[in-house]
């Protein structure tokens, strides 16, 4: 595929996080679009916009079908067609998974080709592999539209502590005998919360306690109230100072298009950072 600047038509923001191994890359305007992406994981969390990086994912993640969020997904899906990019993958609320087979199939019609798709329907607690060590869960979300958050787990395997020092023949024959040798653990690399009220942050432990946690925080002082706010199905900044955050980095996005980007960057700074626990930083998603 070609690196055409017009296909990243707005500036994103590039979060990278070495120590877990991925980048997170993406722009969020409320009510303009918004799109993320890990690429190393092949994965696209909505698509309100097209871009290279969406493009190059196999897998894509719709929170919700408001526009900004699910207008770009007719557009992926062909454009992944046409650079015969192998079958793509869309996870959908499974209340509006129907809605979204009948408008691609129309878009197939028009197209007069089928796509190379599957549609999975996704409810709450649903997990869906990325690859051998990762898979992505849906998570509830309080939206004014039936909305999922997604969180990501990677699987890891580790030879049990009580072999540790053990030579390589002992573990094998202790293999071999029918012992397993090693211990499964999961690790909660990253959730992203979608659209949603403020009280997701504080019922559902996957969004708080991910490494890296991705919050809807749609408005940030009193040029909206906190009751327009829940009343949108959004998030204003003045109910995430108590959470309990259990992460290590706090991401902060879908900020509303009347802030601009220097100005959020300073409200987030002096309001939101002084409150976080020791130990958990704040990047939000703004180029």
């Amino acid at each position: 595929m070609s690196q055409r600047p017009e296909l990243n038509p707005a500036p994103r923001a590039v979060l990278e996080f070495p120590k877990l191994g991925f980048t997170l890359e993406g722009s969020s305007v409320a009510g303009i679009a918004t799109w993320l992406t890990v690429r190393s994981w092949s994965l696209a969390i909505d698509c309100g916009a097209l871009t290279q990086a969406t493009v190059r994912c196999s897998t894509l993640a719709l929170t919700h079908t408001h526009l900004d969020h699910a207008g770009g997904v007719a557009s992926w899906l062909a454009l992944r067609r046409l650079g015969g990019m192998g079958t793509s993958t869309v996870l959908a609320p499974v209340e509006t998974a129907p809605e979204i087979q009948r408008i691609v199939d129309t878009w197939e019609s028009m197209y007069r080709h089928p796509f190379d798709w599957r549609l999975v329907p996704m409810a709450p607690g649903d997990r869906h592999p990325l690859r051998n060590d990762l898979s992505v869960e849906a998570l509830p979300a309080d939206h004014v539209i039936p909305t999922r958050g997604w969180a990501v787990w990677r699987q890891r395997r580790r030879l049990k502590p009580s072999l540790h020092g053990a030579s390589g023949p002992e573990i094998k024959r202790r293999k071999a005998s029918g012992e397993d040798v090693h211990v499964r653990d999961e690790e909660l690399l990253l959730a992203v919360s979608g659209d949603t009220r403020a009280t997701m942050a504080h019922t559902v432990p996957a969004l708080r306690d991910a490494k890296v946690a991705c919050v809807e925080t749609t408005f940030l002082d009193d040029k909206c109230s906190v009751e327009r706010a829940q009343s949108g199905g959004h998030t204003h900044l003045d109910e995430l100072l108590d959470v309990p955050w259990g992460c290590q980095t706090l991401v902060p996005y879908h900020v509303s298009q009347r802030y601009d980007v220097a100005r959020a960057r300073d409200i987030l700074q002096a309001r939101l950072a002084p409150t976080l626990p020791a130990g958990v930083s704040l990047k939000p998603l703004l180029p």
